[in-house]
């Protein structure tokens, strides 16, 4: 008698065990997920953007080895999917930091103009006036 086998079923039928689980697939799920939330969990955002590659890369070949293991198709696709939809979101972060660190940059450069306008230039009246505000 095999010993892979379990008698489980009230019936006297054996049943089958089950498919060895396809790793990539796993994986693809794992950074496809990590790659849409990562924009919003602070040390994960620097790393979504590769997460989201990776997920898109293990769940090409996640659904390539579906044929080898019999099982993680769906898992595969779900990975995908995600890992493609993690990229937009770390695009879209990307521009929008961007574009932050432009717009402060733009305002942090007319703050010290309008400063420089009022002082004209002179370091003893910034020392009074911060000993003022004080």
């Amino acid at each position: 008698m095999n010993q892979n086998y379990q008698y489980n079923n009230q019936y006297g039928q054996y049943n089958q065990p089950n498919p060895p689980t396809n790793g990539m697939a796993i994986a693809s799920l794992v950074c496809g997920i990590l790659s849409i939330i990562g924009p919003s969990v602070m040390y994960v955002r620097y790393f979504s953007f590769g997460l989201a590659i990776l997920g898109i890369v293990f769940g090409v070949k996640g659904r390539k080895l579906n044929m080898l293991y019999g099982s993680g198709k769906g898992m595969a696709t779900a990975g995908l999917v995600c890992g493609i939809i993690g990229l937009v979101f770390s695009v879209i972060d990307i521009i929008v930091t961007i574009y932050a660190m432009a717009v402060l940059g733009t305002i942090t450069d007319s703050i010290i103009e309008s400063f420089d306008d009022i002082f004209d230039g002179d370091i003893n009246s910034y020392t009074e006036y911060y000993r003022l505000l004080r």
